[in-house]
């Protein structure tokens, strides 16, 4: 499988870094400037793929119609590819969501508790896995291109890369890859232990944004 994988744009609360996960925002003008510059860019590389799978969050949405117009291709939705169920948490900054729920302790939330009314990390990473098992029974032979989320990148690139999910829930472990605005990740899966990576975090195409 030739797997490109795409972070969404700059959204609303970036900024204020506020708390998405669930919060369904949409890009910001920033954003769209950028998802034209990526859609700009796949069709320079003349980029082509069989499949385009999307989270439905507007934020992702809004991105993959700029890819699909760049590779003719419809966009197939799946809320399995969403980020990270944040509950009563979205749309508020970090230092309002520790007033409402403190960690437990200095190690902060466990990955298997999940954030109060939404998912725990666990959950994200079992319907995310859901997802890519199926992914690579089904479309194994195909060009595949996946728009979502920076967290759900981490969890797909953990599981292609077998890496371990047993940490505490804290900030410096949740995302082991840096995912810029529209960054683009492509690899080769030619077996679970077959891979070929092209390259991570690429966004060169944001260069003609100060």
């Amino acid at each position: 499988m030739d797997l490109l994988l795409i972070r969404h744009g700059h959204s609303v609360g970036d900024d204020e870094r506020r708390i998405k996960g669930s919060w369904d925002v949409e890009l910001t003008p920033k954003g769209l400037k950028q998802a034209k510059l990526l859609k700009e860019r796949l069709e320079k590389e003349n980029y082509k793929c069989d499949l385009l799978f999307s989270s439905p969050l507007k934020r992702a949405a809004q991105t993959a119609e700029a890819v699909s117009q760049a590779v003719g291709k419809p966009i197939i939705y799946d809320s399995r590819l969403r980020e990270q169920d944040s509950g009563k948490f979205a749309g508020m900054t970090r230092e309002e969501a520790s007033k409402f729920s403190p960690p437990p302790d200095e190690k902060g939330y466990r990955n298997y508790v999940p954030i109060p009314g939404g998912e725990s990390l666990l959950d994200h990473i079992r319907r995310v896995s859901e997802f890519y098992l199926e992914l690579i029974d089904k479309h194994m032979d195909k060009r595949v291109c996946i728009v979502t989320h920076g967290g759900t990148i981490n969890v797909l690139l953990r599981i292609i890369y077998n890496l371990p999910v047993n940490q505490p829930y804290v900030d410096k472990h949740i995302y082991l890859f840096a995912m810029n605005d529209t960054a683009m990740s492509r690899l080769i899966i030619r077996g679970p232990q077959d891979v070929i990576t092209y390259y991570l975090n690429n966004f060169s195409h944001l260069t003609a944004i100060k």
